[in-house]
């Protein structure tokens, strides 16, 4: 009933839409393309603008399908995507990563910028718990982080807080 839109209206704001796992937001999504990013199995030096980066995974593979797979060997574990210093993030505060992780577990994504290049939790945010152990979109919301401006240089997931897990991330 229209009571019943403007009760759930006055209580989920739309304009915000930050309580939805997936849908339609304020600024377009930036989607992390794999197929533009060589390869490179080194730790991150922060100087490879274009490259993927991995610590704490093991049978790190760049499938011909262009994901990336690979089993977590620590808990301290990342992959670090370079972007060749050319995303303008006023253009867009989202980021959708399609991934294939346990069920149970939740990323974490990172990000620095030209003008601070260092990995801060205040430039960080996590994913929703995965509920399935099939593939699934999961949305990076960073709209209310004061710390996403001027133009990104690295991001960095957090595939998984335990050792053993298998991923793959599209």
């Amino acid at each position: 009933t229209e009571n019943q839109l403007k009760r759930i209206n006055r209580m989920y704001p739309q304009h915000k839409r930050l309580l939805r796992k997936q849908g339609e937001y304020a600024k377009p999504v930036a989607e992390l393309d794999l197929s533009k990013y060589e390869t490179k199995l080194t730790v991150l030096p922060g100087t490879h603008p274009g490259g993927i980066n991995a610590a704490g995974i093991d049978n790190f593979s760049k499938n011909t399908d262009g994901s990336i797979s690979g089993i977590t060997a620590s808990p301290d574990n990342y992959l670090a995507f370079g972007n060749g210093n050319s995303f303008d993030m006023s253009t867009g505060n989202v980021v959708k990563i399609t991934a294939k992780i346990p069920e149970g577990n939740a990323m974490r994504l990172y990000f620095t910028t030209t003008d601070s290049q260092n990995w801060a939790e205040a430039k960080a945010t996590s994913t929703t718990v995965s509920t399935t152990a099939d593939f699934a979109d999961y949305y990076f919301n960073f709209s209310e982080n004061k710390n996403w401006k001027g133009t990104l240089l690295w991001y960095r997931l957090d595939v998984s807080s335990t050792k053993g897990d298998e991923f793959v991330v599209k």
